[in-house]
């Protein structure tokens, strides 16, 4: 049974990413689910993305490099970024 470890707000309203930690054949695995609110639903997974514990390092690495590219507004801006700040509900 997978584990909610924390949820991401979206920019647009009715959206969010959803953190699951699941069992996995060789140990947990994390698990980002997409998700919509429907009314009389409530929130659905719209797609979902499984995370090996090999794929973990690569993904950090890339995004601590994405993190000091993005280190101050200019450069966010040359990089068409755009920096949220997210809460878990």
């Amino acid at each position: 049974m997978p584990t909610l470890l924390t949820t991401i707000d979206s920019a647009t309203e009715g959206h969010r990413l959803a953190v699951f930690l699941s069992p996995g054949q060789d140990g947990s695995v994390l698990e980002l689910h997409e998700q919509s609110w429907g009314e009389g639903v409530g929130w659905y997974t719209q797609s979902r993305v499984r995370i090996d514990r090999d794929q973990l390092p690569m993904i950090r690495q890339a995004l601590a490099g994405s993190a000091q590219q993005v280190a101050s507004p200019a450069t966010a801006n040359q990089h068409g970024w755009r920096v949220v700040h997210a809460d878990s509900a």
